[in-house]
């Protein structure tokens, strides 16, 4: 019910630069993920393992719609199209580092809500040898 697609910015990275884990999500026709505002519901949230060496900022993610569920009669901020979520990191004096991360989320129809989701994610990013002159 939702297709995710990822991958890093730049793996040649010189240590203590910053690079990007981009995620592009495209919920199926129909198909919603709450956004990370939302209150009393699942929130997509990306999370990246903290270790030594890598300095993790905030993830970016889009402005959410107002989607109105009738049955409810609630308005509640949501992705239904097609998205991406940007999360800046750096490497701390590291040439190479295996970085894990989840993304978490409930997709939801117009009339039910799927069982929530987990989704390991792994990338490796390997910065240039510095030329030490």
């Amino acid at each position: 019910n939702v297709d995710i697609s990822t991958f890093v910015s730049d793996r040649t990275d010189a240590a203590g630069t910053r690079f990007s884990i981009v995620l592009d999500i495209t919920p199926a026709p129909r198909v919603h993920v709450y956004a990370p505002q939302v209150v009393d519901y699942k929130p997509i949230a990306l999370t990246v393992r903290k270790q030594p060496g890598l300095v993790v900022e905030a993830a970016h993610y889009p402005k959410s719609e107002n989607y109105f569920f009738a049955p409810l009669k609630e308005n509640v901020p949501v992705y239904s199209e097609p998205f991406r979520i940007v999360q800046d990191i750096s490497l701390n004096g590291r040439s190479e580092l295996k970085i894990d991360g989840t993304l978490s989320y409930q997709a939801c129809d117009d009339r039910i809500c799927f069982l929530p989701q987990t989704v390991k994610l792994s990338w490796t990013v390997t910065a240039p040898a510095r030329n030490r002159g």
